[in-house]
């Protein structure tokens, strides 16, 4: 037996919805090269973040825990998986970094770079982006990973730089 509500112009009825619920993406933060060094830190949405002007090293983020396992981890709303990589197992060749997240429930990998970085600042100054002025002091690539993640909490939008 069902229930049947009938509804016209002068009644209303109360529509029960169902809770949100932050449902976690599955992103794969193995290493491209295992012969490589490499590091990966899990960034939680509740954790705070240092300024990226006052950034110096991976430790700074205190809040944070590096991956072991290097596989399958699930991110929540606004968590963030830093990674760096060597470019080259025995020779030093450089690094590369990546930045994944789960933006708005979508899976998201970005580069930093100064592109971003630009973009950054036109959002700052246009007022769509909340974020104060100084987080774009300070360089490197992990100061531009704790930036990326600074303005996005403040409002701006990482999906036109996804990889």
């Amino acid at each position: 037996m069902t229930n049947v509500v009938a509804l016209n112009a002068s009644s209303t009825a109360a529509i029960a919805t169902a809770p949100a619920v932050n449902v976690p993406i599955t992103v794969d933060v193995s290493r491209y090269d295992s012969r490589c060094d490499g590091w990966a830190l899990l960034v939680e949405a509740k954790h705070s973040l240092p300024a990226p002007g006052e950034f110096r090293t991976i430790s700074d983020l205190r809040d944070s825990h590096y991956l072991t396992a290097r596989r399958d981890v699930e991110l929540f709303e606004g968590d963030a998986v830093l990674l760096g990589e060597a470019n080259h197992h025995r020779k030093p060749r450089g690094w590369f970094h990546r930045l994944h997240l789960n933006y708005r429930g979508d899976w998201i990998c970005v580069e930093p770079n100064s592109e971003i970085k630009a973009a950054i600042k036109k959002a700052i100054i246009a007022g769509t982006c909340t974020a104060p002025i100084d987080i774009l002091r300070g360089n490197g690539e992990t100061v531009a990973m704790v930036r990326i993640l600074h303005a996005i909490r403040a409002g701006f939008d990482p999906r036109p730089f996804d990889i």
